[in-house]
């Protein structure tokens, strides 16, 4: 079988020589024999036996190599050339070639765990503590060495994308002694494959045998302090619950033990099954928060390891390429839903800020609702972030140390971002967190959004003005994104390399800058609806949703005209899909939220505010407010006067658990853990992944059900506590008031 395989090979690699050779014409002449003769070795025989031939035939002898390790590789082929079973079974442990090699494929692992738990593979009795060593490497074709002509033949023979820094190199895991240390493993790799014009890139790591308190004790101060951190937080939550059991709980608030009794996961399961607040919800809004909240948790679950540059990780790229350039995915490489993200969040400030503040709130009093949003969410980031810190030292397998050691240590050094929600302005690969990007984002806007909203309570004439200037800001700023930096108009593009993709996504897809054109039209947007204007619309365009739908069928088919029909990417026609896309997202985000302005226009006449004009809801022929009308206090008195017994009606409904309130619950803390539960996943496989639908299928679904279980420990251990002392706090401000009132 293996003679088969090998000469199969040898026909393929000669076949596409031969070809490229006759309709290159006057280059066949130089075409190194020689060259493609250590090919044909290299992809026959495997990586592993390129490495042991080369110890082999070095009797002993290896430059720049440790003796005792030298010592220990020689005594190792001896007795496998005796017949040791131990030794025999030493040499084929280390990864020969990746499956599907010439269909750009990139990993062969190996056995990682029988290299670890190997036997000393010797009698000598001195010895019995040396054991397998796996050592991760990565490896690329030298395209520079001995001249042009070679290079493009390699380039020929292997159709994959070499990138180091973004891991699109050759991984090879190799099992050696223990005695070999890394420097050695990376001497040898140099000399073994030299002749075969392959370079060695880097050796990632070296792993023998351990368990977690190995991997402790070794560990820096700053993984051993999140820890404790970790540790103590599940301390805290136990003495809570074990009060809670014995009925020791007191309802004193100026006892400490109060605050702490609320980490009670007894409290915390409750919390899950609560009823709504009367008056504090508008379903639409819930509703829209579910479905964000779900589209990223599951797509991030078929694309997490592309995120940690581990897309070495699937077997036959050409595959996924294939798949990607189908018309009817290409809805899946869209970020529509992205700019969606942001206007939801602008609708949700606009609301709450309008319904809250009055004209003579000062600003000292929005400073404190921007500082208060920022802190609330520390708690909650602090324990992700700790996550992330301590995974090395909470799993094992071929490149988890590699990978989770990077990105521990990137978090070490730029956690202090996230705490002041600027982690954005640090690109990709140095984001700690990297999924609560988003949170940044919208908290900066958030700041922006209390300033506007500070004008429109005290001049609405110049807080619409300044509205519109900036949402034109916006969509100017997005432009002058993909002019200056040549981004992709969309997010996945097949003619592009990973570099660009990612390119897009630091410019773009995180940038602060690119996002106020969809926030600042949902404050818009609310201002719209509170006076009734989309009855204007309505009248105007009666087909409105039917040409806004055509269009965004338009839009999120676009990419084919890349992907699947291969135009090519000019800047003209980047900014024509790039415009397209803002004007048909914004008017498809106003149809969604169009048909629940009467809701909206509710939930804001309860405010006690009386500056703005909110359109009653009776008959009116007029569809614009005279100016007597726009007397706001008048309105807004008559407008809750008549709308009284709906509220009512409306609480009552509220107060009945609605059908997305539980689920909404359990996503909400599976978002702040669901990147790292994913990254211990794929960086936690033995093997790479075959790139079929029923795969994908199942592990996403695998990887979904785990971050919501480990999501749900999220919410027993920091989220629902830091809700409910959210929830007492604020109840305790408002009963103050009313007293000193």
């Amino acid at each position: 079988m293996q003679l088969c395989t090998s000469f199969t090979l040898l026909l393929i690699l000669c076949a596409n020589i031969i070809g490229r050779v006759h309709s290159e014409g006057p280059t066949s002449h130089s075409v190194n024999v020689n060259l493609i003769d250590r090919q044909i070795h290299l992809v026959t025989s495997g990586f592993s036996s390129v490495f042991w031939n080369y110890i082999r035939s070095s009797n002993g002898s290896l430059d720049s190599v440790s003796s005792q390790c030298s010592s220990h590789l020689s005594k190792l082929i001896e007795s496998s050339l005796k017949g040791h079973p131990l030794a025999f079974k030493f040499l084929s442990l280390s990864g020969s070639r990746p499956n599907n090699f010439l269909d750009a494929t990139y990993a062969a692992f190996g056995s990682y765990d029988s290299c670890l738990a190997i036997s000393p593979f010797h009698e000598d009795k001195d010895d019995q503590t040396i054991k397998g060593k796996y050592c991760l490497t990565s490896l690329e074709p030298d395209l520079h060495r001995n001249g042009q002509s070679n290079g493009q033949i390699l380039s020929q023979l292997y159709p994959h994308h070499f990138d180091a820094e973004f891991n699109f190199t050759i991984k090879v895991g190799f099992c050696v002694p223990s005695v070999c240390s890394q420097n050695d493993v990376q001497q040898i790799i140099t000399q073994a494959f030299t002749e075969y014009s392959w370079k060695l890139v880097d050796v990632h790591s070296c792993e023998v045998e351990t368990n977690f308190f190995d991997r402790l004790k070794s560990a820096n101060k700053g993984q051993q302090f999140f820890l404790w951190l970790l540790v103590t937080l599940v301390c805290v939550v136990m003495m809570a619950t074990y009060m809670d059991l014995k009925g020791r709980s007191t309802v004193d608030e100026r006892s400490s033990l109060f605050w702490v009794q609320q980490f009670s996961a007894k409290k915390s399961v409750k919390s899950l099954f609560r009823k709504p607040d009367a008056g504090s919800r508008i379903t639409i809004l819930d509703s829209l928060r579910l479905t964000t909240l779900i589209i990223v948790v599951v797509s991030h679950a078929t694309m997490w390891y592309t995120v940690i540059s581990s897309t070495f990780l699937v077997e036959d790229n050409q595959y996924v390429l294939d798949l990607l350039s189908k018309f009817y995915l290409q809805p899946v490489v869209n970020d529509w839903i992205t700019e969606g993200l942001f206007f939801l969040g602008g609708v949700g400030s606009a609301i709450t800020l309008l319904r809250k503040m009055k004209p003579e709130t000062p600003a000292t009093q929005y400073l404190n609702v921007i500082i208060r949003r920022a802190a609330l969410l520390i708690p909650l980031l602090i324990p992700a972030i700790a996550l992330e810190v301590i995974l090395p030292l909470v799993g094992s397998g071929p490149i988890y140390q590699s990978i989770n050691q990077y990105r521990s240590n990137v978090c070490l050094k730029n956690f202090w971002m996230n705490l002041l929600h600027i982690q954005n302005y640090r690109s990709g690969l140095e984001m700690c967190a990297l999924a609560t990007w988003s949170i940044a984002v919208e908290w900066q806007l958030f700041v922006f959004a209390c300033i506007l909203i500070y004008i429109y309570k005290r001049n609405n004439r110049l807080g619409l003005t300044l509205n519109i200037l900036t949402i034109l800001f916006g969509l100017y700023r997005v432009i002058v994104i993909f002019s200056k930096h040549d981004a992709l108009p969309h997010p996945v593009m097949i003619g592009k390399h990973f570099r660009d993709i990612l390119d897009r996504g630091n410019y773009y897809y995180i940038a602060t800058d690119a996002h106020i054109w969809s926030y600042f039209l949902a404050i818009l947007f609310v201002v719209m609806m509170a006076g009734n204007y989309e009855a204007k619309i309505k009248e105007t365009l009666p087909r409105y949703n039917i040409w806004v739908y055509s269009l965004l069928v338009m839009l999120l088919y676009s990419s084919s005209l890349w992907n699947t029909f291969g135009m090519k990417i000019e800047p003209i026609t980047t900014l024509i899909c790039v415009c397209f896309s803002k004007f048909v997202v914004g008017s498809w985000c106003m149809s969604v939220f169009m048909s629940h302005g009467r809701k909206i226009r509710r939930f804001l006449a309860q405010s006690k505010s009386v500056d703005m004009y909110i359109h009653p809801e009776e008959p009116n022929s007029q569809l614009f407010a005279s100016k007597d009308e726009i007397a706001a206090s008048n309105n807004n008195l008559e407008l809750m006067t008549k709308t009284e017994m709906n509220n009512r009606k409306e609480r009552s409904r509220l107060r009945k658990l609605h059908r997305f309130e539980i689920v909404l619950r359990i996503f909400k803390p599976a978002y702040f853990v669901h990147t790292t539960v994913y990254a211990w996943y794929f960086t936690s496989l033995r093997s790479t992944i075959a790139p079929s639908l029923l795969n994908y299928i199942s592990f996403t679904t695998s990887l979904v059900t785990l971050a919501l279980f480990c999501g749900f420990f999220f919410h027993i251990l920091i989220l629902g506590p830091i809700e409910r002392i959210n929830y007492i706090s604020s109840k305790k401000k408002t009963k103050a008031k009313m007293h000193s009132s």
